[in-house]
This record gives structure tokens, C-alpha cells and sequence, in this order.
């Protein structure tokens, strides 16, 4: 009754929901997303199979450009202290590494799924004391294979990294919640070997 448009707040909250922040409900309006583990789960099940087109199409057509530009959020996140700079950066590193695929919709699906799993990444940095100080190795190996135009290592790289994430962001959930990941038979890892019956598009 004050004049106020709440328009301004509906788009706030439709930004929100769209970042996975902030869920809709027809009777009980919005509320703070609340992680869970099967969506997890499901969000990097996703992220896998993508992950095996846009990273032979990103090996293909990535420029020395993108790569220094990777390199230098690397650096960045080597010195970064704060968790929430720290994921910031790393979603922009993944952002631009996705991006090098040069497929507009596969770039959109990922980005998407990338910012979904930032509020996973972030749970589960206190499972991972050495991610911010020097622990981006795996980053480093990925550019590498980037460098050398080596999608096989690239992809194994990447589902390596996905999986040291996925599952300590189900710990988390887990200890949280306080029940046992293995009594519900969660934490399957994403690596290759899950999907040597050759489930990843080519």
C-alpha cells in the first residue's frame, strides 16, 4: 500500500530461482532452496554426459586466448582466502572452459548446471581444506590436456574433478542430515568406469 512496485522483487526472485536459490511453491510463495541429495545427484549425472561433448568439441576449438585467460583464474584462485570469491571464480574457469565448445545450447545447459552445482561446491569446501590454497591441480591437468588437444584425458580429467566434488558435497548432506551415504546407496562415483559400457554420447 506504500506505491511500492514489486515487480523489481519478482524479478529478483525469478534470478534467484533460476541460480537454484530460492524455490517456488503455489501455496507457500518462495523459500531459500534447501540442497539435497538426489538432486545433486542428479544435476552431475547430467553434467557427466554432457561433459563428454563439450569437452572433445571444447579440445577441438578452444584459443590460446581462452586458455591464458583460464590460466590467470587459476592464479587468482590460488591466492583467493574467502570461500564464496573462491567458487565465483571457479564457475567463471568452468563457464570458460564449457564455453570453448563453440555449441551455443550445450554452452547454455552447462552454464546452467555449473551454476546449480555452485551452492554443492561451496557445501563442500570444508570437506576439501585444500582447495583454496594450492589445490588446483586438477585444473591445472585439465588445461594441460586442453593445451596438448587431448579430449580422452580432458574428459577423464574432468569427471575426476566433478566426482572429488560430488562426493564431498554428499558427505556434507550426509553428516548433516546425520545418516550413512552407503546405507542409502549414494556416493557412486562419476568416473570413467561407471560408464565403460560406453553410456557417454561421443
Amino acid at each position: 500500500g506504500m506505491g511500492v512496485s514489486v515487480t523489481p522483487v519478482r524479478e529478483a526472485l525469478r534470478e534467484l530461482a533460476s541460480e537454484g536459490l530460492v524455490d517456488f511453491n503455489a501455496y507457500a510463495g518462495a523459500s531459500v532452496h534447501r540442497p539435497a541429495a538426489q538432486e545433486l545427484q542428479e544435476i552431475y549425472e547430467i553434467r557427466a554426459h554432457l561433459s563428454a561433448l563439450a569437452v572433445r568439441k571444447g579440445v577441438e576449438n578452444i584459443t590460446a586466448d581462452e586458455l591464458e585467460r583460464a590460466s590467470r583464474l587459476i592464479r587468482i584462485m590460488d591466492e583467493e582466502d574467502r570461500v564464496e570469491s573462491w567458487v565465483d571464480r571457479n564457475r567463471e574457469f568452468h563457464h570458460l572452459i564449457d564455453d570453448a565448445s563453440r555449441n551455443k545450447q550445450l554452452s547454455v545447459l552447462m552454464r546452467r548446471l555449473s551454476d546449480a552445482s555452485a551452492l554443492y561446491v561451496q557445501l563442500s569446501m570444508p570437506y576439501r581444506p585444500n582447495e583454496l590454497r594450492g589445490a588446483n591441480s586438477e585444473h591445472r591437468r585439465l588445461l594441460r590436456a586442453y593445451k596438448k588437444r587431448e579430449p580422452d584425458q580432458a574428459l577423464a580429467i574432468t569427471l575426476e574433478h566433478m566426482d572429488s566434488t560430488l562426493l564431498a558435497a554428499l558427505k556434507f548432506l550426509h553428516e548433516s542430515a546425520n545418516s550413512d551415504p552407503q546405507a542409502e546407496g549414494l556416493g557412486t562415483p562419476l568416473t570413467p568406469r561407471r560408464y565403460a559400457d560406453g553410456a557417454f554420447p561421443q
